[in-house]
């Protein structure tokens, strides 16, 4: 059972979040965290010192929850290596109609730490949890032979890596359709993100 300590910090995180999504991180304030929280803007201070450590936090949640359901998703052994790939993206498929907020506030917290002057003092927690991620897909890969669903001619891990990094962007630039330019709205995302996911399997595939 959690203290009311912690119950305190969950909720802290909880109403970031909102915020943080609602507002932009950047113009969220502890001010209104606090409100939204029930509990004084000292209180928030004393655990996060700026509003990046803050955001960032909240970041290795999602990331964290992420890792989990991967590790899930990809622990059948009798799956074969493209199958679990084909896990992975309609894993985040799930994820951009289910819970699109994992994208939103991803895209507001790599903008936030691009550009802002409030970053966190240390980096390197969250650049561990984005690791465990590289890891799932890493560890699927290697230590094994290949099976003879993917072709063995490609460097797969780096195949792999860079789709898993642009489908998380294309999901992000989707999500934002519509408030850029009209001509965005042409098509369905679903069938996008269906026909990259097509593009990707293809090129892995055994020809």
């Amino acid at each position: 059972m959690k203290s009311n300590k912690e119950k305190r910090q969950d909720n802290i995180k909880e109403e970031a979040r909102k915020l943080f999504i609602k507002k932009n991180i950047e113009q969220a304030t502890f001010a209104e965290i606090a409100k939204n929280s029930k509990v004084g803007e000292a209180t928030i201070y004393r655990n996060y010192p700026n509003k990046g450590e803050l955001a960032m936090v909240v970041a290795m949640d999602y990331v964290t929850d992420l890792v989990n359901d991967l590790e899930e998703r990809l622990s059948n052994k009798k799956d074969t290596h493209i199958v679990k790939f084909e896990k992975l993206l309609d894993y985040y498929i799930e994820v951009f109609i289910n819970k699109p907020d994992y994208f939103i506030y991803m895209e507001h917290f790599d903008n936030f730490i691009a550009h802002s002057s409030e970053k966190p003092s240390d980096f390197n927690e969250y650049e561990k949890s984005l690791y465990n991620i590289v890891k799932v897909l890493c560890d699927v890969y290697s230590g094994e032979k290949l099976d003879n669903s993917i072709d063995a001619n490609i460097n797969v891990e780096m195949a792999v890596y860079t789709f898993n990094i642009t489908f998380i962007s294309l999901c992000q630039k989707l999500l934002l359709r519509g408030k850029i330019t009209s001509t965005d709205l042409r098509f369905d995302a679903i069938d996008e993100l269906k026909l990259m996911k097509k593009i990707y399997i293809d090129y892995l595939k055994v020809k």
